[in-house]
């Protein structure tokens, strides 16, 4: 999980304390911590807006903070990465590989692929998505539906999982959704056999003899990092941290 605490020793800080100092400072301490803690909070929203492509809600307002806990002489305030959600794939999660590096995180949709038999024959019954691959939307296609976030909607996930989970085959099946369209998943051979300009596998729209790309098969992706979520808050505590606590003092 990333997280980091903002922490506060009163006489690592300031020396030696006298009865009345020793009433002050604790509080102003818990007031400044609390303080840093949000505005990095407001900054990690505004990093995610430049960072990211159009952010979903959920990441944008992901980074979260506890307020200052312990004793007086070690109070800290801890920054988080939100982990749980009501449904969906939980941002601790996701933007794991954007803060340290490494494999894009495996979705739930890329998950129950991972759980499907591939239909057709040719597969000799491995997994549609096999652990190291993942499914991404052929953007620009007419039939991939987009959110205001750039995104496949929620609701043609949806569907490709329930098409998918009823068809008898990938040629096609029993399952037809609104308007006679059913999504059928093709595998390397199939795509060979069919002489498609797109040569990898994938998830295709199929509407009487009308098919069209969806979804394709790729290796799964490797990200560098580039949400520096621990430098940027710890910047902003080493700042923010004195400035607000010495002005809550009178020593």
């Amino acid at each position: 999980m990333a997280e980091f605490a903002i922490e506060f020793n009163p006489e690592q800080m300031i020396g030696k304390l006298n009865d009345l100092q020793k009433l002050v400072i604790p509080k102003a301490a818990e007031m400044a911590l609390n303080e840093t803690a949000f505005a990095i909070r407001e900054h990690m929203k505004k990093t995610t807006m430049e960072v990211f492509d159009r952010p979903v809600p959920l990441t944008v307002n992901s980074t979260l903070y506890k307020k200052a806990s312990g004793d007086q002489q070690q109070l800290q305030a801890t920054i988080f990465i939100r982990d749980d959600v009501p449904k969906g794939n939980a941002p601790s999660r996701y933007l794991n590989s954007q803060i340290n590096g490494g494999l894009a995180y495996r979705t739930r949709f890329a998950k129950k692929l991972g759980n499907m038999a591939d239909p057709d024959e040719s597969g000799g019954n491995a997994p549609i998505l096999a652990p190291n691959r993942v499914m991404v939307p052929a953007i620009g296609s007419k039939n991939v539906r987009l959110n205001q976030y750039g995104n496949m909607s929620p609701g043609q996930f949806t569907q490709i999982i329930a098409a998918l989970e009823n068809s008898s085959s990938a040629g096609g099946g029993s399952w037809q959704g609104k308007g006679g369209v059913n999504y059928v998943y093709f595998n390397q051979t199939m795509v060979d056999e069919k002489r498609l300009r797109n040569t990898k596998p994938g998830i295709f729209r199929l509407k009487g003899r009308e098919l069209s790309r969806v979804m394709t098969e790729i290796p799964t992706p490797t990200n560098t990092g580039k949400f520096k979520f621990f430098d940027i808050g710890r910047q902003i505590a080493e700042t923010e941290f004195p400035k607000r606590f010495f002005q809550r003092i009178i020593l």
